[in-house]
């Protein structure tokens, strides 16, 4: 049995066709590897989707300096740790307004 976990194998399969998606902002690729984790891990829809996004942010950060901190930020509030050592707040209804 393969060590691997579900995420594991979603940046591989993002890893792998990333190349294929070079336009965008990165939907086509998160829906293709859902669709990928469905067929191969038998998860449902909804739980190969959150797992396809987390690991298309992990993949499209990489070389990135910024990160959220994950022990202050809350359910209403993301703090940012910047690359120059200084931190940003925003709240969720910020988040909210800028995606919309």
């Amino acid at each position: 049995m393969s060590s691997l976990t579900t995420h594991d194998h979603a940046l591989a399969f993002i890893c792998q066709h990333a190349d294929e998606h070079l336009t965008g902002d990165g939907m086509q690729l998160i829906r293709r590897t859902a669709d990928h984790l469905t067929c191969t891990m038998e998860i449902s829809a909804a739980t190969a989707m959150d797992i396809a996004g987390q690991a298309y942010a992990e993949h499209a950060s990489r070389g990135r300096r910024e990160s959220i901190d994950m022990s202050r930020t809350t359910a209403h509030c993301v703090f940012i740790n910047l690359p120059n050592g200084g931190r940003r707040c925003i709240t969720a209804q910020r988040l909210a307004e800028l995606i919309q």
